[in-house]
C-alpha cells in the first residue's frame, strides 16, 4: 500500500494595489507555522465536507483588507514544500506558487467549487472570516503520502508581482488508498515519533577520522517492516540538536532537512558512500550491515562547534518519486568543537554524557602474587597523554611514558595498564608493600557552554575487593600525580589557565575526600582539555595472593 503525507491549511494574500504603497514582509525559509488551527473531521476520503478553523487569538493576518492590502487563501502541499515561501497570484487564473518546485494547490470550496484565494479580511481586526468547507474533488492530488492543509496571509510586494505569505496556519494529513487524484481515503497524522532506545556509539569521542560504530540491541534493532515485503528502508542522519529528527523525511541523498537546519547522512568509513536508502533484513525488518562510519567526508568547517544527533532512520517511500517518511528513529548526542592542526580543519568530538556532568568509572583491577606477576588496569579506550619521568622515594626512577591510542577520551568503564607488582624494597615502607605504577586512560572535557565558565574534574576511589576471598584494602592506597596534557581553545590556542590536581601519596589512613584532577577557572577560553595521570599502587603485603579491583568515578561539574 503506498502512502503520502498531506497537509492543508489556509493562506493570506493581498488584492491589488497601488505601485509603492505597501512593503511585502515575507516569511524567510524554514518559519514555523502559526499556532491554533483546528479540522474536523479527522480523516475520511476524497469528497468529505473538511472544517478548517482558527482559535483566537491566532485567527488574524497582519492587517486587514480595506487598509493593509491583505487577504487569506487555503492550499494543500506536498509535505517536502515550505509554505512559507509559497507565493500567490490573484485573479481568474490565480494560483499558489512553491519556489523550489513541489506539489502546490489552492483549495476548494466543497459547495460552489469556488477557489479559496485572495479572499478578504475582517475590516480593522484583519481576521480570517466567511471560511466555508472545504474537499480534495476538484484537486488533483497525485498519490498516496503526506500532505499539508492550511490558510495563508499574503500581501503584494509591489504591483504586478505575486503575493507573498507572511503568516500561515497547517496541519498534517495522511492520503491512502489513492486510486486516482479524486479517490483516495485521508487521516490527520499522529505526531512524529519519539526515539526508540537500544542505541549505543562505540568508541564514544574521538576526531574526523575516528571509525564509530552505531550499535543497535535486539529486539530494538528492527523497522516497522522489512524492504522485500513493506519497501522499509533504513537511513543514517546527523542533525543539530534543535532539530526535530522524526520529522525528517528522506531522499536517495539522505534527509530533506528544514531550510538552513543542515541536516546531512553519515558516510561509511570505508567506501565513503552516503548511509541511506539502505535494505533491512527479510522478514524481521532488522536493520544489517552497518559498517563503520566517520566524518572524514565532511569539509572543512561543514560541522560548526556544537551539539548534534546522530543515527538510524525507518522510512518507508509512500510513493514513486516521493521522500519517505520517518516511522522510527535512534538517536544519541555528541558535543562538536572544532580545531585546526597544520592549517586542516579538524574536529573532535564526545558522547555529550561525558561532558555533561555525568560521572563516568574505570574499573580498577589488580593482581597481587608474592613472586611477582601482573598488575593491570583493563582499559578499552586505550588513549594516553605524555607523562615525564619522575623519582618516586618507594619505587625509583620511573621511566617518561609517550603518548599512545587514537581515542580522545575514555569509554565506560574502562581499565589502565599498571605494569608488574614488586615488593618494596627501598624507602620508609620497604618489605611492607608490594608496589606498581601505571596511568589513567585519558580524560577529556569538553565545554561548548557561553561565558568561559569554571569546572572540576574529581575523582573517588573506592575500596579494592578480592572477589575469590572478600578481603580488602583501602582505595587510598591508590596514589596520583596529575597532568593537564593539552587545554585548547576554538581557535587552536594553549589555555594555561587549566590547573591540574595535586599529587597525591598511597595513603592507609582514609578521609573519603575526592581528590581533584583539574580545575578550570572563570574566564578560561580553553574548550577542549586532556587530561592524564600516573597512578601509583600499594598492596599491602598482609594481605593474601589474589586479583583484587576498584572503581575510580570521575565526575566534571
Amino acid at each position: 500500500m503506498k502512502r503520502w503525507r498531506l497537509t492543508i491549511g489556509l493562506a493570506l494574500t493581498a488584492g491589488s494595489i497601488v505601485w509603492g504603497a505597501s512593503t511585502s514582509h515575507a516569511l524567510p525559509p524554514g518559519s514555523a507555522p502559526t499556532e491554533g488551527l483546528t479540522i474536523s473531521p479527522t480523516s475520511g476520503d476524497a469528497s468529505t465536507a473538511i472544517s478548517l478553523g482558527l482559535v483566537a487569538p491566532n485567527n488574524s493576518c497582519p492587517g486587514d483588507t480595506m487598509t493593509g492590502d491583505y487577504r487569506w487563501n487555503m492550499y494543500v502541499a506536498a509535505d517536502a514544500v515550505d509554505a512559507g515561501t509559497v507565493t500567490w497570484t490573484p485573479g481568474g487564473a490565480g494560483a499558489p506558487s512553491a519556489p523550489g518546485g513541489g506539489f502546490v494547490q489552492v483549495m476548494n470550496s466543497s459547495v460552489l467549487r469556488a477557489g479559496q484565494l485572495s479572499r478578504p479580511t475582517a475590516v480593522e481586526t484583519g481576521q480570517i472570516v466567511g471560511v466555508p468547507t472545504v474537499d480534495f474533488l476538484s484537486n488533483t492530488i497525485p498519490g498516496d503520502g503526506v500532505y499539508n492543509i492550511g490558510f495563508s496571509c499574503t500581501r503584494a510586494p509591489v504591483f504586478g508581482q505575486a503575493d507573498a505569505t507572511e503568516r500561515f496556519w497547517q496541519t498534517m494529513i495522511r492520503v491512502t488508498e489513492w486510486v486516482s487524484p479524486t479517490n483516495f481515503t485521508w487521516a490527520t497524522v499522529e505526531a512524529a515519533p519519539l526515539p526508540s532506545s537500544g542505541l549505543t556509539l562505540s568508541p564514544e569521542s574521538g576526531d574526523s577520522s575516528t571509525q564509530m560504530m552505531l550499535m543497535l540491541t535486539a529486539p530494538d534493532d528492527v523497522c516497522p517492516g522489512d524492504t522485500a515485503t513493506g519497501n522499509y528502508r533504513w537511513n543514517t542522519f546527523m542533525a543539530p540538536s534543535s532539530v526535530d529528527v522524526g520529522a525528517l523525511t528522506y531522499n536517495d541523498q539522505g534527509p530533506i532537512s528544514p531550510p538552513g537546519a543542515g541536516v546531512r547522512p553519515l558516510f561509511s568509513a570505508v567506501g565513503f558512500a552516503a548511509l541511506v536508502n539502505m535494505e533491512t533484513a527479510v522478514q524481521t525488518g532488522q536493520i544489517v550491515g552497518a559498517p563503520f562510519a566517520s566524518f572524514s567526508m565532511f569539509s572543512p568547517g561543514e560541522i560548526a562547534p556544537g551539539v548534534y544527533k546522530i543515527g538510524y532512520a525507518c522510512t518507508k517511500a509512500p510513493a514513486v518519486d516521493q521522500p519517505g517518511v520517518t516511522e522510527r528513529y535512534w538517536q544519541v548526542e555528541i558535543a562538536v568543537t572544532a580545531n585546526s592542526f597544520g592549517g586542516a580543519a579538524h574536529i573532535d568530538w564526545t558522547a555529550t554524557g561525558i561532558s555533561a556532568g555525568i560521572p563516568i568509572a574505570q574499573t580498577v583491577t589488580a593482581t597481587k602474587l608474592s613472586a611477582g606477576g601482573a598488575l593491570i588496569i583493563n582499559q578499552r579506550c586505550g588513549s594516553f597523554g605524555v607523562l615525564p619521568a619522575v623519582f618516586d622515594a618507594d619505587l625509583g626512577l620511573l621511566i617518561a611514558l609517550p603518548a599512545f591510542g587514537g581515542e580522545q577520551a575514555p569509554s565506560l568503564n574502562c581499565i589502565a595498564e599498571l605494569g608488574t607488582t614488586r615488593l618494596l624494597n627501598q624507602g620508609p615502607r620497604q618489605g611492607l608493600f608490594y608496589g606498581a605504577t601505571g596511568r589513567i586512560n585519558q580524560i577529556t572535557v569538553i565545554d561548548t557552554r557561553p561565558g568561559s565558565l569554571p569546572w572540576t574534574v574529581s575523582a573517588q576511589v573506592g575500596s579494592f575487593t578480592n572477589a575469590a576471598t572478600s578481603e580488602t584494602f583501602s582505595g587510598e592506597l591508590l596514589g596520583w600525580q596529575p597532568f593537564v596534557s593539552s587545554a585548547i581553545d576554538a581557535a587552536g590556542n594553549f589555555d594555561s589557565s587549566v590547573i591540574a590536581g595535586p599529587a597525591i601519596e598511597p595513603s592507609i589512613a582514609s578521609t573519603g575526600l575526592p581528590r581533584t584532577l583539574a580545575t578550570a577557572p572563570p574566564g578560561k577560553t580553553a574548550g577542549l582539555v586532556q587530561l592524564d595521570a600516573r597512578l601509583k599502587l600499594l598492596i599491602p603485603a598482609t594481605v593474601a595472593d589474589g586479583r583484587y579491583s576498584a572503581t575510580i568515578t570521575f565526575t566534571v561539574i
